[in-house]
């Protein structure tokens, strides 16, 4: 099975847990069979049947250059990589 690593901000919606084993060949395949067993965390990575922007993936600390069609083996580990959100620096901010 594959390690899927999950981040902090999701783990309330797969009981705290940090890492989850999982079947699938694709990310694809081993995302929607961890939505499955857990519903809610399927409505926060999907949208329909795509994944909501902000998204990336890790397999064994690289970056999926494929993404969702990226081939994983039943030994890797695929770390879900929310995007870090930036912002402006308001005038003050630059004193």
């Amino acid at each position: 099975m594959v390690k899927v690593w999950i981040p902090a901000l999701l783990r309330p919606l797969v009981n705290g847990q940090v890492k989850l084993a999982v079947e699938g060949s694709t990310v694809r395949e081993a995302l929607h069979n961890l939505s499955t067993t857990y519903p809610n965390l399927g409505a926060r990575l999907w949208d329909g049947q795509h994944l909501r922007p902000g998204l990336a993936f890790a397999i064994n600390g690289q970056i999926a250059p494929l993404g969702l069609s990226q081939t994983i083996n039943t030994d890797d580990e695929v770390e879900i990589l929310p995007a870090i959100g930036g912002g402006t620096l308001s005038p003050a901010s630059h004193r």
